[in-house]
């Protein structure tokens, strides 16, 4: 009697643990395959192709990609990584500021507002003093926009701010800007040791040293002591320089292949980091505190090209440590074309007050405009942007369920 109730008492024991600890053990499997997707979902995943370098010899490089695997927080928070995040617009460009606003709400950035500066007419005071006639030959819209990009050069120096993000007041992005810098930091990260080889000349006053020196941080994801502008949003791309690159996948990026300025291509989700040798077009760039030393000193010299000139110029005489990424992170919009509102798409450029449209050609496209809710595109000269999921039409597909075309 006795070994048949222990053989019952044994056999159930077995049971009683299976009903206990089995579902305990499924809810934490549950549990971790529920975190490790949203984590994925946030940051996206890199073992989904294969990263490839153009300029991969420089033998330092094995350690410091090591430890650069895996992708940083704080390029995905709400200043982009940056210590400060302007944008710089005038006070009487309301509809510019309602865009900002609204692709920031999207995106879960917050950019601060800079006052932009205007230049009174037959009024130079405060400017530096100019070689020629130019400052009297062009906009006063240009003058105030070199001013005001001068305005954050030296507020970046007195308030020791170690890293700056300056949008134009045009600028648009993507709804997932914040995963695309984060997958942008690595790949800079990646980046940089193989740029190392290259010689680069360093001011003896601001030496930036070897890219290998220096291991990317939370506070510190872009490195900032190895560049003096990042350019995030550019236009008229060269050739020159473009074969030294450094290839990394982005699945926020393009999903159809794009032409890149060596003739070669970008495949699906693949981005290009590389040394630049002019910068076109200010609509959005990064700036150190070295960066912002030479450019003020610069501009305070000679007042004879635009903002976007000026920072040309010292980058291709390799006065500028210089990086940008192709396909752009931002781009510049502008009202659609056919609706009457050219003269409303710069404060620099003279537009004609209408366009060429006929009355029935422009009743057709505000029919449109309203029926997709979309006013905008983005400005050709900044090459395909590739946006998934473009800020602009964020709030319409949310609000109204329609989708961006």
């Amino acid at each position: 009697m006795l070994p048949l109730l222990e053989s019952l008492r044994r056999r159930f024991s077995k049971q009683i643990l299976l009903i206990v600890v089995g579902p305990l053990v499924l809810f934490t499997l549950s549990a971790l395959l529920y975190l490790n997707t949203k984590t994925t979902t946030i940051f996206g995943s890199t073992s989904a192709k294969q990263q490839t370098t153009a300029i991969n010899n420089n033998p330092s490089s094995a350690s410091f990609l090591n430890s650069s695997k895996r992708l940083l927080k704080s390029p995905a928070n709400s200043t982009l990584g940056f210590q400060k995040l302007f944008y710089i617009n005038l006070d009487t460009r309301y509809d510019l500021e309602d865009m900002i606003q609204l692709q920031s709400d999207v995106a879960g950035i917050t950019p601060d507002l800079w006052p932009a500066r205007k230049i009174e007419p037959n009024s130079f005071k405060g400017l530096p003093p100019a070689s020629d006639d130019w400052p009297s030959k062009v906009a006063l819209g240009l003058l105030g926009c070199l001013r005001s990009h001068a305005d954050i050069w030296r507020a970046t120096l007195k308030e020791k701010w170690e890293t700056v993000l300056i949008l134009e007041a045009d600028a648009a992005w993507d709804i997932h800007v914040r995963e695309m810098m984060a997958h942008f930091s690595k790949g800079f990260q990646e980046a940089l040791p193989a740029l190392s080889a290259l010689n680069i000349t360093d001011s003896p006053m601001a030496p930036h040293g070897k890219p290998g020196d220096y291991v990317p941080t939370e506070n510190d994801p872009y490195m900032a002591k190895h560049w003096d502008i990042l350019q995030l949003g550019g236009c008229f791309e060269k050739k020159e320089r473009a074969e030294f690159k450094h290839v990394y996948f982005d699945p926020t990026a393009h999903r159809k292949p794009i032409p890149y300025a060596d003739g070669s291509e970008l495949g699906s989700h693949e981005r290009a980091i590389r040394w630049q040798n002019e910068l076109m077009c200010t609509t959005a760039y990064a700036i150190t505190p070295t960066g912002a030393r030479k450019l003020l000193l610069r501009m305070s010299l000679q007042l004879n090209t635009p903002v976007d000139g000026l920072i040309s110029e010292l980058v291709r005489e390799d006065k500028l440590r210089a990086y940008s990424t192709t396909p752009n992170v931002f781009i510049q919009w502008q009202y659609r074309d056919g609706l009457g509102s050219n003269n409303k798409n710069s404060d620099i450029s003279k537009f004609n007050p209408g366009d060429d449209a006929s009355q029935e050609a422009r009743n057709r496209m505000w029919a449109l405009a309203r029926k997709e809710m979309k006013i905008w595109q983005y400005n050709g000269i900044f090459g395909m942007s590739g946006f998934l999921h473009p800020a602009l039409g964020g709030q319409a597909e949310q609000l109204y369920g329609i989708v961006p075309s």
